[in-house]
């Protein structure tokens, strides 16, 4: 079983696209000895071996055939203990060899995902590099005056914009690895963090103060969630010490602020003159609602509701017969691809027009030049692709 079905779930020889890697067949070394296969079993023919021995230990018992099964449950409730411990032993000592294994296939993935996609992620990755330049050049000559100017404004964006580069990058490791859906996944956030940004741009210093304020009330939030299950998930209580002074840190905020802060996105109530704000609402402030379907359709990725495996990204290229997909797939990158390109100068462009000068308006149309050119690169990767391996989408 676990050399088997574990590289299975490493190759993807049932789940793959077809065309994730149609110049190679899946590597997967044939048996070549008895011991070899004796040490591959499933977990089905494990059972079947105890079902096995608990039916001939019953007749030596003198069980009748007729009342094997209602002692079944209690012979396979003895011997499971020992047989899955006899079965972590095994996995454990095997460990070594077949994840080096699975590592290498993966190694040869990436590349061979490189290779397919490079003209697009060298230009993701290079307006990467040049938003994170302007942070660092943004937070150097900007951060004395904040912090004496007490500019709350520069420090909500400047933290948001870092997150956003971080939320980037991880976007991209994903990418790369083959996990179109996780970063789309990722994006979300990304455009999360884009919507806030704008949102407290065009807003008073007013609602950026009450937007930094507000992580203290969610903290106290988490930390009494925390606190109320900590027996539960086995983790260190936090103590009473903690939860006390962040309630008289937000009782103190509460009392020179005028809010509560507790609710998501309580720190936009004022701006927008309402009880209860979402981030749709923050979408529409800003003029870019438009982005909700895609959000809603990065949404499904992450949530417990049923959808099935069909929409996923990474299940673009693969054959009807292939009904889910759970590893890496080089298929459904151009969304994600494009989308992250443009928030990234999204949101690179809330940072440096909050303190606009020539230098940062040259290096915000640049960002926009780059995330214009990725979308129209990333689908000719894609046609390419298809063209020279002969996929035909409509097939």
């Amino acid at each position: 079983m676990a050399r088997s079905a574990f590289l299975r779930y490493c190759l993807r020889i049932e789940t793959a696209p077809r065309y994730s890697y149609p110049s190679e067949k899946p590597y997967m070394t044939a048996k070549s000895s008895k011991e070899d296969a004796s040490k591959d079993r499933s977990l089905k023919q494990i059972a079947e071996d105890i079902i096995s021995t608990a039916r001939k230990t019953a007749c030596l018992a003198g069980v009748s055939a007729e009342n094997f099964d209602s002692v079944i449950d209690l012979v396979i409730d003895q011997a499971l203990p020992k047989m899955s411990a006899d079965l972590y032993e095994s996995l454990r000592g095997e460990a070594p060899g077949f994840v080096e294994s699975a590592r290498q296939f993966e190694k040869g993935f990436r590349q061979r995902n490189l290779e397919r996609w490079k003209p697009a992620f060298d230009l993701l990755e290079a307006q990467w590099a040049v938003a994170q330049e302007a942070n660092a050049d943004f937070f150097r000559d900007e951060r004395t005056d904040a912090l004496q100017n007490d500019d709350v404004l520069f420090e909500a964006l400047i933290s948001l914009h870092a997150r956003a580069l971080l939320v980037a990058k991880e976007s991209i490791c994903l990418l790369q690895g083959g996990f179109p859906d996780g970063a789309m996944s990722r994006w979300r956030t990304l455009h999360e963090f884009n919507i806030v940004a704008h949102f407290l741009l065009l807003k008073d210093e007013s609602t950026a103060r009450l937007y930094l304020a507000s992580a203290h009330f969610q903290a106290l939030k988490h930390a009494k969630q925390a606190r109320k299950y900590a027996h539960r998930d086995q983790s260190i209580a936090i103590s009473d010490d903690v939860v006390s002074a962040l309630e008289e840190r937000c009782a103190e905020l509460k009392l020179t602020l005028g809010f509560d802060l507790s609710e998501d996105y309580a720190w936009a109530h004022a701006a927008l003159n309402r009880r209860r704000v979402t981030l749709f609402e923050l979408e529409q402030a800003t003029d870019r609602d438009f982005w909700r379907p895609r959000y809603r359709w990065a949404s499904q990725h992450i949530h417990g509701s049923h959808q099935g495996s069909r929409g996923l990204l990474g299940m673009s290229e693969t054959e009807k017969h292939v009904k889910m997909l759970v590893g890496p797939s080089n298929g459904g990158l151009v969304d994600p691809i494009q989308m992250i390109a443009h928030s990234i100068a999204d949101v690179s462009e809330a940072l440096l027009f909050s303190k606009p000068d020539i230098v940062r308006k040259v290096a915000a149309s640049v960002l926009w030049l780059f995330a214009e050119d990725i979308g129209p690169i990333a689908m000719k990767c894609e046609e390419d692709f298809r063209r020279l391996h002969g996929y035909d989408p409509d097939r």
